[in-house]
């Protein structure tokens, strides 16, 4: 960065001092011109002055010699042209001799005056070239102590240049190893990052494992815990199972015990005649009330004279209707129809043994 910007500034002030040395030559240049013209207006008016000089001079000599002629004129002419014309001459010489001394009086005046704008315009001109030479000695002592600076100058900056070029080399070379270096890094990294993606998907994987033996344990709990519910359903059930047996094998017991006391009453079946008429009437009265319970009641009530184990046998039959199935109650229902047995068609039903199966 040093060195660019001294690079800058080398070529900044190479700017300035070339637009120095341009106007210094466009100076040189004016003034030039102008002392070219001035030695043509000069020369000008030399030439002037030398035709104009030289034109007065020839007639100078014209009236000269013409007076010079006149004066040693024939003097035998003289005295024979007579003394008039001499007189008329002499007065016309005269005059022109007036004239022409007049006409040189005003050329040497002018000669003069022209010698002395001349002499004028020439220290004019010297003081004007003597100070354009001095300042073309100054512009020229200043353009070779610009020059001789400006080289110095020049000199430095190529060498700080040099030094700024070796920097360069230098950093350009650090520069490359560090491209080097950080496309290895880049390659590192690349590799890093596949290795990352590589265990992030194991991980998962893993994940997903966990999270499936999580559901498998959890799964396995909740098998667990119906298994247990399962096994405590199925205690209850063998319990009620149990119980129902033992209701079933109760029941046979006291199928049997009916089918006896039943054999029992058909031989009773004379002395239950007399009653007949009292139990076709309360027959009528249980289908008019339609309740099994009043139906009960009523044969209980009715039937007093009975022996005591038929009446626990229907006590018995009505607790063992509640407890049973579909079938018990079929058979509880035939029970209960026994009032119709005491007819004189009677006859005793037939009944299957009850058995575990049926539960």
């Amino acid at each position: 960065m040093a060195a660019v910007d001294k690079a800058l500034d080398c070529s900044s002030d190479r700017l300035q001092w070339r637009k120095i040395f341009d106007a210094l030559v466009r100076l040189l240049q004016t003034k030039q011109t102008q002392l070219e013209d001035l030695v043509k207006e000069t020369n000008l008016y030399e030439d002037r002055i030398k035709i104009q000089f030289d034109r007065w001079s020839s007639e100078v000599h014209l009236l000269q010699d013409q007076i010079f002629q006149e004066k040693p004129g024939d003097k035998n002419k003289e005295s024979s042209e007579g003394k008039q014309k001499h007189a008329e001459n002499g007065i016309k010489s005269i005059e022109s001799i007036n004239e022409e001394e007049r006409r040189t009086k005003l050329l040497e005046y002018e000669i003069r005056k022209l010698k002395h704008a001349y002499e004028k315009l020439v220290s004019k001109n010297k003081s004007e070239v003597s100070a354009l030479l001095s300042e073309r000695d100054f512009v020229w002592n200043q353009y070779k102590k610009m020059e001789s600076d400006y080289t110095a100058l020049l000199k430095k900056k190529q060498t700080e240049v040099e030094k700024a070029n070796e920097k360069i080399a230098n950093l350009l070379t650090s520069m490359e190893h560090l491209q080097s270096s950080n496309n290895e890094k880049d390659e590192m990294i690349v590799k890093l990052e596949a290795k990352l993606d590589h265990k992030k998907s194991d991980h998962d994987k893993a994940e997903q494992a966990k999270e499936k033996l999580e559901e498998l344990k959890a799964s396995a709990e909740k098998l667990q815990s119906s298994n247990y519910e399962k096994d405590e359903t199925i205690f209850k059930l063998k319990a009620d199972l149990a119980k129902l047996e033992d209701g079933a094998i109760k029941g046979q017991k006291e199928i049997s015990r009916l089918s006896k006391q039943l054999e029992s009453l058909t031989s009773s079946r004379k002395i239950l005649g007399t009653v007949t008429p009292v139990l076709n009437r309360c027959r009528m009265e249980l289908s008019s009330h339609g309740t099994k319970s009043q139906q009960d009641r009523r044969v209980r009530n009715m039937v007093k004279k009975e022996p005591a184990g038929f009446q626990a046998s229907a006590v018995s039959n009505n607790t063992g209707k509640e407890s049973r199935g579909s079938k018990k109650r079929g058979v509880e229902a035939r029970m209960s129809e026994t009032p119709r047995l005491f007819s004189s068609t009677f006859k005793v039903p037939k009944l299957k043994n009850a058995s575990p199966g049926i539960l």
